[in-house]
């Protein structure tokens, strides 16, 4: 993929964009941490531990990391339940709906470690814009940090992976990312200490689309 510096900006050309859910479009900090302490402390685990290593990750894996001798996919569908009846303190992040609305429908799309019943809670209850394309935590067979997500979302786009711009905010989605051989923008808002990727935002009010073929984004110094 291309993309240059711009005065003081950086720009991308890309023919779509791929962005995670939690941490880049939406900030869910407070449920995660909430539904994820409680249940480590359900099951006498560190709660420290396990919220550090649950972010970009779907729950079946955080489980299967942490609590292997728990019934599946039973136990998933119990922690699924609790955690989409939590949206106490949800809120989209500054900038991603308008910037969302500005993308052509049919060039984005949306790949999260969510399930199909918790992506559709947080989307709805935040009325985030629904893209052409959506895979989720059960589409595929390995979640973040494989690959298999981007890749399948760029497929169903009708795009090579190349020319695919992902936004991320965890360690797994980035290496998820940059492993489909897409380059990768981060987002800080709810990871301040994020070091890969090959650009930075805190949020989308540094960024705009630019009316230009192929399509181009610049991010704002």
């Amino acid at each position: 993929m291309a993309y240059y510096k711009n005065g003081g900006n950086l720009v991308f050309k890309a023919d779509a964009f791929l962005f995670d859910l939690d941490g880049t479009l939406i900030n869910s900090l407070a449920v995660i941490k909430r539904v994820w302490s409680q249940w480590a402390l359900d099951h006498g685990l560190d709660s420290e531990l396990v919220v550090a290593n649950c972010h970009g990750r779907r729950s079946i894996d955080t489980i299967k990391m942490f609590a292997p001798h728990l019934p599946l996919p039973q136990a998933n569908f119990e922690f699924i339940d609790r955690e989409a009846s939590d949206t106490e303190g949800l809120f989209a992040l500054p900038g991603a709906i308008d910037f969302l609305e500005s993308l052509p429908h049919d060039r984005w799309a949306i790949v999260t470690s969510c399930t199909a019943k918790l992506a559709r809670v947080r989307m709805e209850y935040l009325n985030i814009p629904i893209p052409k394309v959506i895979i989720r935590g059960e589409d595929v067979v390995l979640g973040k940090p494989d690959p298999q997500g981007y890749l399948l979302a760029a497929q169903k786009l009708g795009f090579l992976p190349q020319n695919c711009l992902v936004f991320e905010d965890a360690d797994a989605g980035v290496e998820a990312g940059q492993r489909a051989g897409m380059n990768v923008v981060t987002v800080t808002a709810t990871n301040a200490h994020a070091e890969r990727g090959d650009a930075f935002i805190s949020d989308y009010r540094s960024v705009r689309l630019l009316q230009s073929s192929p399509l181009a984004i610049e991010i704002l110094k």
